[in-house]
């Protein structure tokens, strides 16, 4: 039920991405064409300080708008997803982490996109501020499970990988208490 790449036609290489366009074979051996946005892989991490939940906000090109997210970030070469994260919560909360757990990977629109986002809870967060990444503008807010319950239920949290890894830990917490 898969298909196979017979040609790859490279139509833009970027600094974070890179576009392509594939001829394939289908199942029922008809051929198409798929646009593949190639990205690398990226971190959301989940910070717990005090029983709430450290989030990010600043504006987004892609959506044009200010968004509320769950601090995130590409990850860079040779780096791995552990490290990224660890490096992305310093950065963005100035908050380290003695204690994470991942969660898993998934990716963000697996129709046109190799984009896989791994997902950590960082818990036991102690201050160690990193220097800023110079074209990041950033607000923090901290909010509690029943304020994070009304963000998502009310559309505030516009973000996927946000709202998946925040439905996550809220299930997980739902687990723990059952």
């Amino acid at each position: 039920m898969s298909e196979k790449i017979i040609k790859t036609i490279p139509i833009y290489n970027g600094k974070i991405l890179d576009l392509q366009r594939n001829l394939v074979s289908l199942p029922n051996d008809e051929l198409a064409f798929r646009e593949i946005v190639k990205h690398k892989e990226g971190v959301c991490i989940i910070p717990i300080i005090n029983n709430e939940i450290i989030f990010v906000s600043q504006f987004r090109s892609g959506a044009q708008k200010v968004l509320l997210e769950l601090p995130a970030g590409i990850v860079d070469e040779n780096e791995s997803p552990l490290d990224a994260a660890l490096r992305e919560l310093k950065e963005e909360t100035k908050y380290s982490s003695t204690n994470i757990t991942y969660l898993g990977g998934y990716f963000s629109s697996p129709g046109f996109t190799n984009e896989l986002v791994h997902l950590y809870i960082a818990e036991d967060l102690y201050e160690s501020p990193l220097a800023e990444d110079k074209d990041e503008f950033i607000e923090l807010f901290r909010y509690n499970i029943k304020q994070i319950k009304h963000l998502l239920t009310s559309n505030a949290i516009a973000d996927m990988k946000t709202a998946l890894g925040l439905m996550i830990f809220l299930n997980t917490k739902n687990d723990q208490s059952n």
